[in-house]
């Protein structure tokens, strides 16, 4: 079986239009800069994209992670690696 790829998708390429640096110049102007109204309806509309009850916004992949193990009841010294492309991002728990 062959699979031919018909256009290659750039990792890390970012696709930046009006709309969004619109919507960037909105929050970089509101009272809220890292926590606020934004977030929560952020967590909403993402929450209901995925098909979920709750979503959780974090800072980094690392909080994403961490807390996606304590949900699962992954806790103290246990460890976990996950390969993605070509990174492997490792997390301690502790």
């Amino acid at each position: 079986m062959s699979l031919k790829i018909k256009k290659f998708l750039p990792y890390s390429r970012q696709n930046i239009g009006k709309t969004d640096i619109k919507a960037i110049l909105n929050v970089l102007n509101d009272d809220y800069l890292t926590q606020g109204p934004r977030i929560e309806t952020f967590e909403k509309n993402f929450a209901n994209y995925v098909g979920s009850k709750h979503a959780v916004a974090c800072a980094t992949g690392t909080a994403a992670l961490h807390i996606s193990l304590l949900a699962l009841g992954i806790t103290s010294y246990m460890f976990y690696a996950e390969y993605s492309g070509s990174f492997i991002f490792i997390l301690f728990v502790n």
